[in-house]
């Protein structure tokens, strides 16, 4: 029974957590400028740490780019790619 909640837990938590990813890319597509990950988390309401784990996740598959050296990330080529499919 109790592996059954862990199993429950863990899946709801990827469900927020993909929820957030996509808060991420609407607000960035919003906003239609690049922007630091600590200006996302302010803009979608979400724990700065979290955001930054999502970005990086999302930089390391090319779903978002950086632009310049302080850390400002935009829409990566990958979606477009994607929505070729």
């Amino acid at each position: 029974m109790e592996s059954t909640t862990m199993t429950e837990d863990t899946i709801k938590r990827r469900a927020r957590g993909l929820d957030r990813a996509f808060d991420i890319l609407d607000f960035l597509k919003e906003k239609g400028t690049p922007l630091r990950p600590n200006e996302i988390a302010s803009g979608i309401g979400s724990p700065k740490s979290t955001v930054y784990e999502l970005v990086s996740s999302l930089l390391e598959r090319r779903i978002l780019e950086t632009v310049g050296k302080d850390g400002h990330v935009y829409l990566g080529r990958q979606l477009y790619f994607l929505g070729q499919a």
